[in-house]
């Protein structure tokens, strides 16, 4: 999109949506005035733009994200979800509740929230340029090795568990009790995952044939389990795809930036969520590309994330094969080979997970999370 004259003097983007002129004749005035925007591609719930800055910031930075949130219904799912979720991802950024961290040539830190209005649900975050999502990363880098890829998940597990220390429940100094009673949150994305499971039912009822009342059944215990320990303010979704990182070969001694981004689901749950939703991503990228160094990054986040008892390493499994149906319904064909034997394997990790089945586990990608449980 190109500029067009606001006015006398002032320049705007032209082609902006009717909805969001008002949010740039805000900005014209200011450092984060535009001149071009582009769509953020993939894009669902949000109107996300790659935004051209009029003039530089002293930082030097010539484009920005802006981020407009907006409110989204999902009726199939059960779901509806207001825009408010903005002023949780402004929480996030302005009180430093995503730790930063720097191990082993990883530094993994949030994006800088550099604006926020908030009568408009709109945030101007700073443009990762040269980005990619970690799935993407793994499946496209001739560049990785083993032994950088199982850093890089030792990396990721070490910060995840710094941010689930420093928001648990248990750490009465922390933010977790003031999102305690926003348990409306929580049941928001329980009706997700519930209706998730009902639609992969409809869509490929020969896997779950004969006990589908029983893995309806195992999902509302899973989702309604609290592990003492365990609760607190968790990402919910953290997903692989939520982690960015610059397209470029590892350049040696010098840091490898991870970002992880999408902080608007942030809620009072349990951690083994957050746990759980990353690993089925990494597996979802080993099985549709053996040479993604996927098993290397899993076995390094669990090096990384260390202490799971028992009770928590299953229900981890769990989650990953709850996650694993709902990012299926939006990748891929429904009914193929492939298809077919991921919502299989989902389906195993949820039964399997509540039965505590270590010789199974052991059979799978997810046998590294015995390491953690150690």
């Amino acid at each position: 999109m190109s500029e067009t004259m606001v006015g006398s003097t002032t320049l705007m983007p032209q082609g902006i949506p009717d909805d969001l002129i008002p949010i740039f004749k805000k900005l014209r005035d200011t450092p984060f005035a535009c001149s071009d925007i582009a769509d953020v591609p993939g894009q669902h719930v949000n109107s996300t733009f790659f935004a051209t800055l009029s003039k530089p910031l002293p930082d030097g930075s010539k484009s920005v994200l802006f981020k407009h949130t907006k409110g989204w219904d999902a009726p199939w799912l059960g779901i509806a979800i207001d825009a408010a979720r903005c002023f949780t991802e402004h929480d996030v950024h302005s009180k430093g509740i995503c730790p930063i961290i720097n191990e082993n040539g990883f530094v993994i830190r949030p994006p800088r929230l550099l604006h926020f209005i908030p009568e408009y649900s709109t945030q101007i975050i700073e443009n990762l340029e040269n980005t990619v999502t970690l799935p993407e990363y793994l499946r496209s880098s001739d560049a990785i090795s083993p032994s950088f890829a199982t850093s890089l998940g030792r990396a990721v597990g070490s910060w995840l568990a710094l941010f689930h220390h420093r928001n648990s429940e248990e750490n009465g100094s922390g933010p977790a009790a003031t999102r305690r009673e926003k348990i409306p949150d929580r049941e928001l994305y329980f009706n997700l995952y519930r209706g998730t499971l009902e639609t992969q039912i409809r869509m490929s009822p020969q896997l779950f044939e004969g006990y589908e009342e029983a893995i309806r059944q195992r999902v509302q215990e899973g989702l309604k389990k609290d592990i003492q320990g365990r609760m607190g303010l968790i990402h919910g979704d953290l997903g692989a795809r939520h982690f960015l990182i610059r397209n470029d070969v590892p350049i040696p001694n010098q840091d490898t930036i991870l970002t992880p981004i999408d902080w608007e689901t942030v809620h009072f749950g349990c951690q083994n969520q957050d746990f759980g939703q990353l690993i089925g991503e990494l597996i979802l990228v080993g099985q549709t590309d053996d040479q993604a160094f996927s098993d290397q990054v899993l076995q390094g986040l669990a090096r990384g994330y260390q202490s799971l008892d028992e009770d928590s390493m299953f229900h981890v499994v769990f989650y990953a094969g709850l996650h694993l149906l709902m990012v299926l319904l939006t990748e891929g064909e429904p009914n193929t080979p492939m298809q077919n034997k991921m919502v299989g394997f989902a389906r195993d990790c949820i039964v399997k997970g509540s039965q505590h089945d270590r010789q199974w586990l052991e059979t799978t990608s997810l046998k590294y999370l015995l390491v953690a449980s150690q």
